[in-house]
């Protein structure tokens, strides 16, 4: 999975499927959301995945195992995965592919001929 800068964010998406966290889930959760959309697949080790949410007490550490746990479960690779972060960035990727693509033709020597 490439970097990606921006993604969007489906409040009534999210709502419906958090409706169980308490205020430090969320933190958690949006951390390790930001972070796998820019680095790519989680690590399965909680202690970095800890690191990573700069969660330091103990109910912030077993907040971020419940939602690497409920949200990012690890998958054939050895990797923890968020499946609608996926279909995201794939479609992001995509639609960045075709803008990159239209902007090479639009600047390409034949187009400019006119």
């Amino acid at each position: 999975m490439a970097k990606v800068i921006f993604y969007p964010r489906y409040p009534s998406d999210y709502a419906r499927d958090t409706t169980r966290l308490r205020l430090v889930h969320h933190g958690a959760y949006s951390i390790l959301l930001d972070d796998y959309y820019v680095n790519g697949p989680l690590p399965a080790d909680i202690g970095t995945l800890c690191h990573v949410c700069r969660a330091q007490s103990q109910e912030e550490r077993a907040a971020v195992k419940w939602v690497a746990e409920s949200f990012f479960p690890v998958n054939g690779d050895g990797l923890r995965h968020n499946k609608r972060a996926d279909i995201e960035a794939k479609k992001i990727q995509a639609r960045s592919a075709l803008a990159q693509e239209k902007a090479l033709k639009s600047w390409s020597p034949r187009s400019r001929r006119k």
